[in-house]
């Protein structure tokens, strides 16, 4: 013997809400220890990120400017974000606090050139980052 399935019809009546199944009606109570309101994800907010030491050193023995070295703790802390987040590294005047894009560049050449990152160019994008 097979069961039909019944229709349920939802219907509200004097603030109060009933599904009909077979000709019963049957009361829908809601409780507000059930609803658990829908919170905001906050920011991920970086407070500390560890420097290599080869970085360090590198950045000493270059005698860089302070440009390079703010990309270089950039980067790193861009690094460590991307590891929990994913996606990759761009060195965005967003992403890096640094505005002017030929700084940028250079800031970023430099650091290529002591072999600490590896630079992906896509035409007249922003540079992407892979860190070696």
């Amino acid at each position: 013997m097979k069961k039909s399935l019944t229709k349920l019809e939802y219907v509200e009546e004097g603030g109060k809400c009933y599904y009909i199944r077979n000709g019963r009606r049957i009361e829908v109570v809601s409780s507000p220890e059930l609803v658990v309101p829908k919170t905001k994800r906050k920011d991920f907010k970086l407070k500390h990120v560890q420097v290599p030491m080869p970085w360090v050193e590198a950045l000493d023995q270059a005698k860089s400017s302070g440009v390079v070295c703010r990309l270089a703790h950039r980067i790193l802390a861009e690094a460590f974000q991307r590891e929990r987040m994913g996606g990759e590294i761009v060195l965005s005047a967003h992403t890096t606090g640094i505005s002017s894009g030929t700084i940028r560049r250079r800031a970023a050449r430099e650091l290529e050139q002591l072999g600490l990152i590896q630079l992906k160019r896509h035409g007249k994008q922003a540079l992407r980052v892979i860190i070696i």
